[in-house]
This record gives C-alpha cells, sequence and structure tokens, in this order.
C-alpha cells in the first residue's frame, strides 16, 4: 500500500500516482543498488522519513521514492529487505529519533526487491541515485546503450555520496551493516535536499537544516571509514 503525506505532497509507493496540484507524473527519486534488498531500500526509506519531516518551510510537490536493483544473481526479485539494516536503524537511530526510525521501519517491511526497468529509467521525471560508480557498468548489460548516454549526460545518475562508492554490506558482518546505515544516513538526506535544490525545489534553508540534523546522529569518523570501504570494495572489483 502507498505511504502519502498530503501535507507533504510526498508519495512513498512504487505505483504511477497523481496529485490534485498536478496532473503530470511527480518527480521519482530512484535509488538503485544491486539487488535491492540491502543499500537501496534503506536509502529510500531515509528519504521518505527526511521529505515527510518538518525542515521545510513550504509545502512540496508529489514526489515518488523508490528503489530497484540490477540483478536477482545474488537474491531473487521479490525478496525482502536485509533485517540486518534494520538492525542497524534500531540500534543507531531508535535512541536518538524513534518516530523516524518507525517511519524506516514502516518502508522497508512493506519493500520487495524489483529491478530497475527502461520504462522507468527512460522517464524525464526520474532522478536515479547510484551506491557506486561502478554500477554505470552494471547498467550498460540492462538498459539501451542510447539512454545510459543520455542518463549520464543530463546528470540523472547521480551517486548518493559523490565521488564515493556506499559499500555493499551483503556478506559483511551487523558492524559492517551499522557503518554502511550511518553512511547513508549521512549522505542520502543532503545529496536529496541538493538535488531538490538544483530543482528549485527547496532552498538553502533547507540544505543547512538536514545538513545539521545528520550531523546529530551521525559521527563523521564512521562516514569516512566506510569512504575507505567502498573505495577498497571498488578497487577489489
Amino acid at each position: 500500500l502507498p505511504l502519502v503525506s498530503h501535507t507533504l505532497g510526498v508519495v512513498m509507493s512504487d505505483s504511477p500516482a497523481k496529485s490534485p496540484a498536478s496532473q503530470d507524473s511527480p518527480l521519482t527519486i530512484c535509488y538503485v543498488c544491486t539487488s535491492n534488498v540491502c543499500r537501496s531500500p534503506m536509502a529510500a526509506s531515509i528519504a521518505s522519513w527526511i521529505l515527510s519531516s518538518n525542515i521545510f518551510s513550504s509545502s512540496l510537490p508529489p514526489i515518488r521514492v523508490i528503489s530497484r536493483g540490477i540483478t536477482d544473481s545474488y537474491s531473487p526479485w521479490g525478496s525482502s529487505p536485509s533485517s540486518r539494516m534494520l538492525v542497524s536503524s534500531r540500534r543507531l537511530l531508535l535512541p536518538k529519533n524513534p518516530t523516524a526510525h518507525e517511519k524506516i521501519s514502516t518502508y522497508q517491511n512493506l519493500h520487495t526487491s524489483s529491478p530497475l526497468t527502461t520504462s522507468l529509467a527512460s522517464s524525464p521525471q526520474t532522478l536515479i541515485f547510484l551506491v557506486t560508480s561502478s554500477h554505470i557498468t552494471w547498467l550498460s548489460s540492462t538498459l539501451p546503450p542510447s539512454l545510459l548516454t543520455s542518463l549520464t549526460s543530463s546528470s540523472r545518475l547521480p551517486l548518493i555520496d559523490p565521488p564515493h562508492s556506499i559499500p555493499d554490506p551483503y556478506f559483511g558482518t551487523q558492524e559492517t551493516y551499522d557503518i554502511v546505515f550511518s553512511h547513508l544516513l549521512y549522505s542520502v538526506p543532503i545529496s536529496l535536499i541538493m538535488a531538490l535544490k538544483d530543482k528549485g525545489i527547496v532552498g538553502d534553508d533547507e540544505l543547512d537544516k538536514v545538513k545539521n540534523l545528520v550531523s546529530s546522529y551521525v559521527d563523521f569518523e564512521t562516514v569516512k571509514t566506510s569512504r575507505k570501504l567502498g573505495q577498497e570494495q571498488t578497487t577489489q572489483k
């Protein structure tokens, strides 16, 4: 079922939605990782929480927040998200913001993995956030070359934490998941608000607020640890 905030115009759903304020397709923020079970669903849940928060000085237009994967080689489509990522939220976010953890938990519990399709990627209203630049190569085997070129040239394939990679915790320990969750909790809100600012939807005030917000939740040393791990994984590949 979709979760809709009528106040902010936020649409959390994997199905298209219409708004009385706009008959056009809503802006779609799509987070993409390898199999859509660890990093991208958590990124989408964090983004959805941020969009429903009180940092905005005015109502937002309809925004659809979703996540997708590239391959089912590691986990079949229709899989639930990693329970370890939710454990990280419970350990690191719940003590500081129970409401945020609850919203994230709701999104995670509703999520099942699915692939990024050509139809979704080709919509001019879709902005696709990648966890790592290496996924551009992966996408070359699933999207038409002309579409991939168009996406990269129009800056519709940004990284969540440019120029850094969000490491894959899939085969890691719970500590690895905690580190990656902290990285996402820090980077997703900032890159999301910067993208909305570029589109003229929000301003500097919201960007300052979200930076202060994530800084109160995340130790930046942990983010640096995660960035180093992401670099190591990229080098190994």
